[in-house]
C-alpha cells in the first residue's frame, strides 16, 4: 500500500513517480492533506496528527509492514506525524518525494521552473 498524504493527487504525478510508488507499496491511495489553520495551537496540531495516523492504520489494515506513506504538507503537522510514527516504531514507513529543480531563463528575463521527480526518500 502506498498512501499519498499530500495535496498533489497521484493522477497528476509523472509516470516515473507513479511507477516508483507502485514498486514501493503497490496500490496507491490518495488522502488529502488537511487545511492547517495558521493560528492552530500545538494541541490542534497533535489532534490532526493522531487523526491522520489513525487513518493510515485503518488503510494499512493487517499489513502495516507493506505500507508507505508520502507525507508532504504543512511542516509542523508533517513533523508531528512523522515523529509519532518513528517514536512508536510503526511499521508504516514515511517518505518524501524528492525532485530536481530545473530553471530556464526566458528571453524576456523571466524564469520558468519545473520540478522533476527523482526518488522517494525515507524520513530519518
Amino acid at each position: 500500500m502506498f498512501i499519498n498524504f499530500s495535496n498533489h493527487p497521484s493522477e497528476k504525478w509523472s509516470k516515473l513517480q507513479y511507477r516508483n510508488a507502485e514498486i514501493l507499496g503497490g496500490e496507491i491511495i490518495d488522502v488529502p492533506f488537511p487545511n492547517v489553520p495558521p493560528n492552530a495551537d500545538p494541541n490542534e496540531i497533535m489532534r490532526l496528527a493522531y487523526l491522520a495516523i489513525a487513518q493510515f492504520k485503518r488503510i494499512a489494515g493487517a499489513y502495516p509492514e507493506n505500507t508507505f506513506v508520502m507525507i508532504q504538507g504543512e511542516p509542523t503537522l508533517c513533523f508531528a506525524i512523522i515523529s509519532r510514527l518513528q517514536i512508536a516504531h510503526s511499521k508504516i514507513r514515511a517518505v518524501a518525494a524528492t525532485t530536481e529543480r530545473v530553471v530556464i531563463e526566458n528571453a524576456d528575463g523571466s524564469k520558468t521552473a519545473s520540478f522533476n521527480f527523482v526518488q522517494f526518500r525515507k524520513y530519518v
